[in-house]
């Protein structure tokens, strides 16, 4: 039912998804979970308002948690990961004439 929200710029050129069937596909094998993500994404920007998404009397508290040198070893790991993987997306989207955009490891999380 998104289809023709492509002026709220979630798919197209300098976004991870290429066009509006490579967001959908993404989105319907996420379910419910994506869809959230992108309701929280789009409140975020803006683009979206809905009473079921308030960050109204939101408390959050931050906990200082000891890294064990194993939690430590797989944490840098997964951060080299994801720093190499972000330069790839960036050579891709300039190899296919793309403009790398901030978000784009973005999708990964959906």
């Amino acid at each position: 039912n998104m289809a023709y929200m492509s002026r709220l710029g979630l798919w197209g050129s300098g976004t991870p998804f290429r066009d509006f069937s490579d967001f959908h596909g993404i989105l319907g094998r996420e379910g419910l979970a994506g869809m959230e993500m992108i309701n929280m994404d789009m409140k975020a920007l803006g683009l979206y308002s809905a009473r079921s998404l308030s960050w109204h009397e939101t408390k959050f508290e931050t906990m200082v948690l000891p890294l064990t040198p194993a939690h430590r070893q797989i944490y840098d790991a997964a951060s080299d990961y994801f720093l190499w993987l972000g330069r790839k997306l960036v050579y891709l989207a300039n190899l296919e004439g793309r403009k790398p955009r901030v978000g784009m490891l973005r999708g990964l999380s959906l």
